[in-house]
């Protein structure tokens, strides 16, 4: 028998003379898992044995749902003058207790099968990271095959308005800032994160630069454990509740999926105050675009062309950009990596670039139709009826156009050509060549920089 056991005043191993057969009993190597927990604080093996009896108390604060931080200060209090020994006792009394966050992965099918989970994460405002490696579907559908084809089941799926942020990465190095995120939004708004990724970015691979730890911004986890005044959904100026753990003395409160009450969390089927939940849940969730860094675009700032992309598409938008700049053309890039909410900043950079290009052509080519016909008009018969409202159309367009050249005679300027050839394309087009140069004129303040715009091309 141990000489611990002995010490301990038992006659017997417990653990071995039966006396705990009615019970379900779990083997813990609380050694190996303490060692693991501690391998990279660097410290000596012997100073991490010393560091086992706060695994084990870390293990009954778990199991009794007790909170952590008074314990962690005894810890660092008890070990002041070596605060490397102290950070390891809290690491090993935190490992035990099993972590704060939850994390699960799927793919589709999985995503189908959770929905109900999803629906009472949202009901609760509860953090959680829930990651699904898409592939082709629908059911079971191509395992072994990549598609992105699960995105409008990760920000509509579930049955309600039951709004959750979605992030996707584009990368496997992209993987690692993307859960840092997905956390990050989790703990802060107090919501469950869908992290998409796919099968693609699962099995590939690239160089990747591991970052220091201490560089990278902590994950602020904050529990409350003032009673005072406290209300279960009460809300931060990020509309997220407070995180109490379950059996906080007098924080006891009411989880479940039926609707709350605002502030008490109470069960509710009071029609204005479920509309105000529905509200401030989709505020909360619609909030988080204020904390999403501005975008970044690759290629020219404005242009004809924006590609708006997500996912592993990544690279193969890339290439496709790049050999078109090449080839002269005037494309540019953003990849999103947050789907809901959208960047706050999308909007203005989508404007930046060709709006309607193929309704504008197809007005054009309605203009020259009627021009085209007014003129075949002069010199053939068109059937009764046809000839005359053509050839007064036309003449309507022009006569409009004409007065136009007068009227927006500075956006005109701005043609990158030959003034000449600006006049002619108004007296063809009307607004539906001067207005683009007038609108990038406004977005960039540039007169040079509206005339080496080809929108008016």
């Amino acid at each position: 028998m141990p000489p611990i056991l002995e010490k301990a005043g038992y006659q017997s191993n417990p653990l071995e003379d039966g006396t705990l057969t009615d019970f379900r009993l779990y083997t813990i190597d609380i050694s190996e898992l303490t060692a693991q927990a501690l391998k990279d604080m660097g410290i000596s093996k012997k100073e991490i044995g010393r560091c086992k009896n706060y695994y084990a108390l870390g293990l009954m604060l778990c199991l009794y749902s007790r909170p952590l931080e008074s314990e962690e200060g005894n810890i660092r209090a008890k070990f002041a003058k070596k605060p490397e020994i102290a950070e390891a006792n809290v690491i090993a009394l935190r490992a035990a207790y099993g972590g704060v966050l939850g994390l699960t992965t799927t793919s589709g099918p999985g995503m189908a099968l959770k929905t109900e989970a999803l629906g009472l994460a949202v009901m609760l405002e509860l953090p959680l990271v829930i990651t699904n490696v898409q592939r082709g579907g629908p059911s079971t559908g191509l395992p072994t095959k990549v598609e992105q084809s699960d995105l409008l089941q990760a920000v509509y799926g579930r049955n309600g308005e039951c709004p959750i942020p979605v992030i996707a990465a584009r990368s496997p190095a992209d993987c690692f800032d993307c859960a840092i995120e997905a956390f990050r939004i989790a703990v802060k708004y107090m919501t469950p994160v869908i992290f998409l990724s796919d099968g693609g970015i699962g099995n590939a691979a690239e160089p990747w630069r591991i970052p220091d730890p201490a560089r990278l911004s902590p994950l602020a986890v904050k529990f409350r454990t003032d009673p005072e005044g406290f209300q279960p959904y009460a809300r931060d100026e990020n509309l997220a509740r407070a995180w109490v753990r379950p059996g906080t003395p007098g924080m006891e409160h009411r989880v479940g999926g039926l609707e709350k009450n605002f502030l008490t969390g109470n069960i509710s089927h009071d029609p204005i105050n479920h509309e105000r939940m529905v509200d401030v849940r989709a505020a909360k969730v619609a909030g988080i675009a204020k904390d999403i860094p501005p975008l970044m675009v690759e290629g020219p700032g404005s242009g004809d062309l924006l590609i708006v992309g997500w996912g592993s598409t990544y690279g193969s938008i890339v290439q496709a950009r790049e050999k078109a700049a090449l080839a002269g053309k005037s494309v540019a890039h953003v990849h999103l990596r947050h789907l809901n909410p959208l960047p706050h900043d999308l909007g203005d950079i989508m404007s930046r670039y060709r709006e309607h290009p193929n309704m504008t052509a197809l007005f054009k080519g309605s203009c020259l139709a009627i021009y085209l016909l007014a003129l075949v008009g002069i010199f053939i018969d068109l059937p009764a009826g046809v000839a005359a409202p053509v050839q007064y159309g036309a003449v309507i367009l022009l006569g409009a156009h004409v007065l136009e050249i007068f009227v927006a005679f500075k956006s005109i300027r701005l043609y990158r050509g030959s003034l000449v050839v600006s006049i002619v394309l108004t007296v063809l087009f009307g607004f539906l060549h001067w207005m683009p140069l007038a609108r990038a004129k406004r977005r960039t303040g540039s007169p040079k920089a509206a005339r080496g715009s080809r929108l008016g091309a």
